[in-house]
């Protein structure tokens, strides 16, 4: 198939990702009418969704008293990502799970 330029007046929304959170936003947005365009960065969709087992992954190791650095736990994730994800986004998301304790 011959790759055919879109313009932005083509689509209503379009969906960055097609994880959990992206596949349910593009089909609620069809169902609602809109013309929808998913963009994923992977060979497949599912994102986080597809390799985490449906488990939420929080940090374990958070103690108010002594707070971690988060490295073991941004060294998981980074792992589990298999490289799809720059370390910076996984720090920036080690951070905020750390903020959420506080």
């Amino acid at each position: 198939m011959a790759y055919k330029p879109h313009s932005k007046s083509d689509y209503d929304i379009i969906v960055l990702g097609y994880g959990s959170a992206g596949a349910n936003a593009a089909l609620q947005a069809a169902h609602l009418g809109a013309r929808v365009l998913i963009i994923e960065k992977a060979k497949r969709g599912g994102g986080n969704s597809f390799v985490s087992s449906a488990n939420m992954t929080v940090p374990t190791d958070y103690d108010k008293k002594d707070k971690a650095d988060g490295k073991q736990f941004a060294q998981y994730l980074g792992q589990v990502a298999q490289g799809t994800t720059p370390p910076a986004v996984i720090n920036a998301f080690v951070e905020g799970e750390y903020e959420m304790f506080e």
